[in-house]
């Protein structure tokens, strides 16, 4: 099938780098006349931590209909292919080449946009790897961008009253900008030519009355729209930062907690832009019908000059609209990639100074806030050209309404205050245009905004939990039925069948080498993870559906990553959750052997507590995150490396306080003092228990066990 060289696809920007692929296939789908969403292409083409591959991608593409097969090509055979194509770039990214040119290769990358790359540039990221398409019988156009009023109509739910008002207080600021021209009509025709100055002290108290009532509804306007930026920023973000919270943690895992973190921050400006767009968007429209028409009734020609260049000025703005939406997309993304790096920067300074990186991050950072820049370059020229063609349009409109409105005067057809009024109108009028046109270049990165909302809010939730009623009463009891684990639909399988039960109170320890797969399974037990295959089931439920309400009685679960928050000792101990009594708090500090890091502390549990636990030592952050799982007194508590850094003394004790308490245990652990105790041991290779059983067992037994005992 024959196609032109250079084709135009639509561009669909990746939301994270691992994305690209799917980001692809949207754009080639998108050619073919078929909308899908990036989050559903996501799910699709099974994006993982590690991105998707060209066969899952090809698969997909003939899931929808479409011919699809991968090539491989030189640099010369692939310019006699059809485009579009989706070539793998770099070994690490794809894109979608659009066409072959003499001055280079035009291609739509999911990072960038659109975009022209030099033969030289091609030749150095081709990879060889090539995906192909055609349409296929079976394929169906279909799906639709979502329309921007669409996004409003979600958001604006509930808020329309405060609204409303708004908008009627500014359809009446439209009055007095009639009221004003037509007195200077008035002044100049039937006081100032006529010399009848006793008109002069009415006129201006007119004037000074307008004025007033101009300035009260401002106020009140101005009054309204606080209120409704309020109302609005904080229900937008109660409600994200609650769907947020209700992710599974798979999505966190695939995204960068710097860009999750920027999105959180956009429905300030989201709110503002809205309210913006709707009033002075609504007051600008009904101030060009309503000063087109008294124009319309002074003078139709002049009136049609005005309007031609306002319609000018439409055709540029929709010329312009594509690489504006487009520019302003990348920007967003390109803004969130910076304050990721630069969070991750912060989090891991220590390290980067501690191994001398400092310069090689900076190097980095300083090249993404390169591409940041010159992403914001590129929206400000535009506009800037946007700003600058309406200006002299609008001077040439006043000009051409004094030229022919002079001629007019000259005639006897109009007068001297007809021209000046009319001339006052047209400006009116122009600027309502101008106003409009401001607006519409918010547009573009409005949509990029809530696009990146729409991201997480659109993200499914994890199922609903059950009511407490309906399970059983919390005992510590976990089975494991064939559980298998992959981190993607395409990725190698960690976990293979595994099954395992632990009885109430019962403690058992997973051990292995690196790699093995034992933190992944205590994270699936902690309902961290989703089995791909299997069952698991904490009290006869599954993790995810236990009851939120008391669920800390359930279950809790400490890693060797441990997070503080900026407060005091009490607030990271109880997470604000002023209903806990000081002897259950007083419990869980001594049985985490932190009541003499307390003591120690000047104030107490009120001892202030800095970024991540940055005023305490390692083996201290530990003990006081212990001691923040056992507040709630869980029957089950998962333990992965969560004792790393303690002494041996002080782990004897957490032990003995743990065995006290008569909960269930699973520790992730390789120190032989830590696991020996345990009523079980479960040895791991591979993603499968080999081996398990108590430790005296294990070590008469001819197993991998005692060939690990000498490395823990």
């Amino acid at each position: 099938m024959f196609r032109k060289r250079v084709v135009s696809t639509p561009t669909v920007l990746q939301m994270d780098a691992v994305e690209c692929g799917a980001a692809a296939l949207g754009m080639i789908l998108g050619y073919f006349g078929r909308t899908v969403p990036l989050a559903t292409l996501r799910v699709e083409c099974g994006v993982s931590r590690d991105g998707t591959r060209a066969s899952r991608i090809v698969q997909v593409a003939r899931q929808y209909g479409l011919t699809a097969k991968g090539v491989t090509r030189t640099l010369e055979s692939i310019r006699n292919e059809c485009t579009p194509m989706i070539i793998f770039w770099q070994f690490n990214h794809f894109i979608v080449v659009e066409g072959f040119t003499a001055n280079g290769v035009r291609v739509n990358d999911p990072a960038f946009g659109h975009r022209t790359i030099s033969n030289d540039e091609f030749r150095a990221g081709f990879t060889g790897v090539a995906l192909l398409f055609e349409k296929g019988p079976e394929f169906r156009p279909g799906g639709a961008v979502t329309p921007l009023r669409a996004f409003l109509r979600n958001r604006l739910a509930g808020a329309w009253g405060v609204l409303g008002f708004c908008l009627m207080i500014g359809m009446l600021l439209v009055v007095p900008q009639l009221l004003v021209p037509i007195l200077t009509r008035v002044f100049v025709d039937e006081v100032l030519v006529p010399g009848r100055f006793g008109w002069i002290r009415p006129l201006l108290l007119l004037l000074g009355g307008i004025t007033a009532a101009m300035f009260v509804l401002v106020l009140v306007e101005r009054l309204a729209m606080r209120r409704f930026f309020a109302v609005m920023t904080g229900r937008l973000s109660s409600r994200f930062a609650r769907h947020l919270l209700r992710l599974p943690p798979n999505f966190f895992a695939q995204r960068s907690p710097g860009e999750i973190a920027s999105r959180m921050i956009l429905n300030r400006q989201i709110t503002r832009q809205i309210g913006d767009l709707l009033m002075q968007g609504s007051i600008a429209v009904g101030s060009l019908l309503l000063l087109g028409a008294v124009m319309a009734s002074h003078d139709l020609p002049l009136t049609l000059v005005a309007v031609g260049l306002a319609v000018g000025n439409g055709i540029l703005l929709a010329a312009l609209a594509g690489r504006r939406a487009e520019a302003n997309l990348r920007h967003s993304h390109e803004s969130g990639r910076t304050a990721s790096l630069g969070l991750q920067g912060i989090q891991s300074i220590e390290s980067l100074q501690a191994s001398g990186m400092d310069d090689a991050f900076f190097a980095r950072w300083a090249g993404q806030m390169s591409k940041t820049i010159a992403a914001d370059q590129r929206v400000q020229t535009q506009n800037v050209l946007l700003g600058l063609i309406p200006m002299l349009l609008d001077n040439l409109a006043v000009v051409l309404a004094l030229i022919l409105g002079g001629l007019q005067v000259i005639a006897g057809t109009m007068t001297l205050g007809m021209l000046i009024g009319f001339q006052l109108l047209m400006i009116r009028f122009l600027q309502s245009v101008g106003s409009l046109i401001s607006l519409s270049a918010t547009l573009p990165s409005l949509r990029a905004a809530l696009e990146r909302l729409d991201d997480v809010e659109q993200s499914p939730v994890e199922p609903e939990p059950l009511a407490e009623s309906a399970v059983a009463p919390a005992s510590g009891q976990i089975e494991l039925e064939g559980v298998s684990f992959a981190y993607g639909p395409l990725e190698p399988v960690i976990l293979q069948g595994v099954t395992l039960q632990l009885s109430a109170g019962e403690r058992i320890a997973l051990i292995g080498r690196t790699g093995c797969g034992k933190s992944t399974l205590a994270r699936l037990m902690a309902g961290l993870l989703e089995p791909r295959e299997g069952t698991i089931r904490i009290d006869g439920v599954a993790p995810n559906r236990l009851p939120r309400i008391n669920r800390g009685r359930r279950l809790a679960f400490v890693d060797q990553e441990i997070h503080l928050f900026e407060g005091t000792i009490r607030d990271n101990l109880t997470l604000w959750d002023d209903s806990i009594p000081r002897a259950q708090l007083d419990a869980a500090i001594r049985d985490a052997d932190f009541a003499d890091v307390l003591q120690s502390l000047p104030g107490g549990l009120d001892a202030p507590l800095l970024e991540n636990g940055a005023n305490l030592s390692g083996g201290q952050r530990q003990r006081l995150a212990l001691a923040r799982a056992l507040v709630h007194q869980p029957r089950l508590l998962i333990l992965d490396e969560a004792t790393s850094a303690l002494d041996t003394l002080s782990e004897q004790r957490i032990a003995t306080a743990l065995h006290h308490r008569g909960i269930s245990l699973v520790i992730v652990a390789h120190r032989l003092s830590t696991i020996r105790d345990c009523d079980r041991i479960c040895v791991m290779q591979n993603g499968a228990i080999v081996q398990m059983g108590p430790h005296a067992q294990l070590l008469l037994d001819d197993g991998p066990y005692r060939e690990m005992i000498g490395e823990i």
